[in-house]
């Protein structure tokens, strides 16, 4: 996690310096929001997604870097140990069609995906949540994302969707995002 908090803070740094030179077409925003999957999980179940996403515009490009992460949700009277979970750090790079108060982007790119699952059960708790062995694995995939919404001088809002293809799991889902930054 230390690392994904140091690799925005250098994405922002860079992008800080190369946007305050004299060239009106680049801004940068980040982007934090919330939202869902989509059958993302063992049983085809949908869960919960928040994510941080630092943009740099320049010209008619986009790139912006993902840090999402998508956790199942289960009712409280049943929610096994460990919660299943799917995270991807992702680099895309996007075209983009902007007004004077909105933005619509599509773009494509790669991303580390990280799978936490369910192994063998260690302890049944009935009736409550039973406890099962963690198993984490990583690999890469390639991420479709687009973007649209409206926005003021210094903040916005609107929706995020991607989809994650990879060998191990294709999953999708959305954020309803707040931006702030320079559009």
């Amino acid at each position: 996690m230390k690392l994904q908090y140091a690799v925005l803070i250098l994405l922002y740094i860079f992008i800080h310096v190369n946007c305050t030179a004299s060239q009106s077409k680049q801004s940068f925003w980040v982007s934090l929001g919330i939202g869902s999957t989509f059958k993302a999980f063992d049983d085809n179940h949908s869960g919960i997604s928040a994510g941080v996403i630092g943009n740099y515009k320049y010209a008619k490009n986009l790139i912006s870097l993902q840090m999402i992460s998508n956790s199942e949700m289960r009712s409280l009277a049943y929610n096994p140990r460990p919660n299943l979970s799917i995270s991807h750090i992702s680099l895309i790079l996007s075209k983009l069609l902007q007004g004077k108060d909105y933005l619509l982007s599509a773009g494509i790119g790669s991303g580390y995906n990280t799978f936490i699952e369910r192994g063998e059960l260690v302890k049944d708790n009935w009736p409550s949540a039973s406890e099962y062995e963690k198993l984490v694995s990583h690999n890469i995939g390639m991420i479709v994302a687009t973007q649209a919404f409206l926005h003021g001088s210094v903040f916005g809002f609107g929706v995020d969707y991607f989809i994650n293809i990879n060998k191990k799991k294709t999953m999708s889902g959305f954020l309803f995002c707040l931006r702030f930054g320079k559009f």
